[in-house]
């Protein structure tokens, strides 16, 4: 028991909070914890600060790696380590996590001590058993808030509100007022003001609208392709995303985005507390907002970018790399990307085990750089040679179909994405046209939601297996 003549005991306060609009401010922890050091003999010496961060994950919490690291060390200056409740220690999914970080605080003679919690943590069999049960509450109520947001987001998707992040080349985010009227455009990084106002997506600046006009009519009118249009783009002087300059991948994001023909897609991948992947409830959206260019145009795109993959044999892709050899006298990542005549540099690391593997078959001698760069990456994340594409005709695809409906007794898209012996739902929707071709091939009679989101594509029949 601590004597009233006793000098105050030397401690640090770790503070921590997700968003500003939580009652866990960084101002109120402060004050409740110098409230608590001062009612018990606490003198409070450094302080360990983590605003703004989520407690989930132990590799984005800086502050808390710090106190470990000191801890640890030895390199300290306290002996107690004050935090405000057991949640803002972390929330953490696995409560034993919790429980670890707290052990080797303990263990390095540096006790935790929560000042708002009804208990005191001495280490008692109560004070064990209710600590425990608070890291599982902290755990769950970010398991229900993440449950619930998502559910909110999807619902406001439906509605055709715009609840993703940046909205794209060529288009912009509106709010809408709570009366549905139309409000100020949001530009990057704004942010609506109320939270009863909702955004929908809208074509942007003109320029850029008719930038996006002409990258799909140079790809399917022109015979332009992904990189040719880089060149062209970059020559004339047009600038990308933010100004930027443009690159085969972000011209691949406009022609493959149904957004520019007003249709909005949400749920594609699935972000939870167990991270990213795909979507279970996605989300197809037709005619949300004003289209930038026709749907004919789009699947004539999605056509065109079909028919120029075909699958290229391992001497044909040899062959690339020796042209573009000729051409620069040498070869590297960049060089490959930007000459016309080759595929993307990850084309050849999928295919060869990376790129001194193609280089080795081709009889070119890379630089020590080169050598250097591919054995650090290849330390970091080994690379094994990927295997032909198996080519899956259209009848073996119905036979596949015919015998997911002979046991469900039904085709849906997650029925088609749950069955190991198909691909992907959306392979399918392309190989046949569309989900309406999907319901033809095997004679199945859709329902009538089904039946209205299966809109046939007229311009992109069914390809030829």
């Amino acid at each position: 028991m601590r004597r009233a003549f006793d000098p105050p005991r030397r401690a640090a306060q770790y503070l921590r909070m997700s968003t500003d609009h939580q009652r866990y401010s960084i101002e109120a922890q402060t004050a409740a914890i110098a409230a608590y050091a001062l009612a018990s003999g606490y003198e409070i010496h450094r302080t360990y600060a983590d605003p703004g961060i989520s407690g989930l994950r132990f590799e984005t919490r800086p502050a808390l790696q710090q106190l470990l690291t000191d801890v640890l060390s030895g390199d300290r200056a306290f002996e107690a380590v004050l935090v405000y409740d057991v949640s803002r220690w972390g929330r953490f999914q696995d409560p034993d996590e919790s429980a670890h970080y707290e052990f080797l605080c303990r263990q390095a003679g540096v006790q935790v001590v929560y000042c708002a919690e009804p208990f005191v943590n001495d280490g008692s069999f109560a004070a064990i058993l209710v600590k425990h049960i608070k890291r599982g509450m902290a755990a769950e109520y970010s398991r229900e808030l993440s449950a619930k947001v998502i559910r909110a987001k999807h619902g406001l998707a439906a509605k055709g509100y715009w609840v993703g992040g940046s909205p794209g080349y060529g288009m912009r985010r509106r709010i809408v007022m709570p009366d549905g009227a139309p409000g100020q455009l949001l530009q990057d990084g704004d942010r609506k003001a109320l939270q009863g106002h909702r955004v929908i997506l809208t074509p942007g600046p003109a320029a850029e609208v008719e930038t996006v006009r002409r990258i799909f009519r140079l790809y399917v009118v022109g015979g332009y392709s992904m990189v040719g249009l880089v060149a062209l783009l970059n020559a004339e002087g047009t600038p990308a995303l933010h100004g930027g300059l443009w690159t085969k991948s972000r011209v691949k994001s406009v022609l493959r985005s149904e957004k520019y023909c007003g249709v909005y897609t949400y749920g594609m991948t699935h972000q939870d507390l167990q991270g990213r992947r795909r979507g279970t409830r996605r989300l197809r959206l037709a005619g949300a907002w004003r289209p930038v260019i026709s749907r004919a145009m789009f699947d004539a795109a999605q056509t065109s970018c079909r028919q120029r993959k075909p699958w290229m044999e391992d001497a044909a892709l040899l062959d690339e790399l020796r042209t573009a050899w000729a051409d620069q006298g040498a070869l590297s990542a960049k060089i490959i990307a930007a000459h016309p005549a080759t595929h993307a540099p990850s084309v050849y690391k999928a295919r060869f085990g990376g790129l001194l593997g193609a280089y080795q078959l081709i009889g070119y001698a890379p630089t020590p750089h080169q050598v250097r760069s591919a054995e650090a990456a290849r330390r970091d994340r080994p690379f094994t040679r990927r295997p032909p594409r198996p080519t899956r005709s259209n009848a073996e695809l119905t036979a596949g179909l015919q015998a997911l409906l002979d046991r469900t007794g039904r085709i849906t898209v997650d029925a088609i994405d749950e069955d190991p012996a198909l691909p992907s739902a959306a392979m399918l929707s392309q190989r046949f046209g569309g989900m309406a071709g999907v319901y033809a091939a095997v004679g199945y009679t859709p329902t009538r939601r089904q039946a209205l989101l299966a809109r046939p594509r007229p311009s992109a029949g069914p390809r030829q297996g």
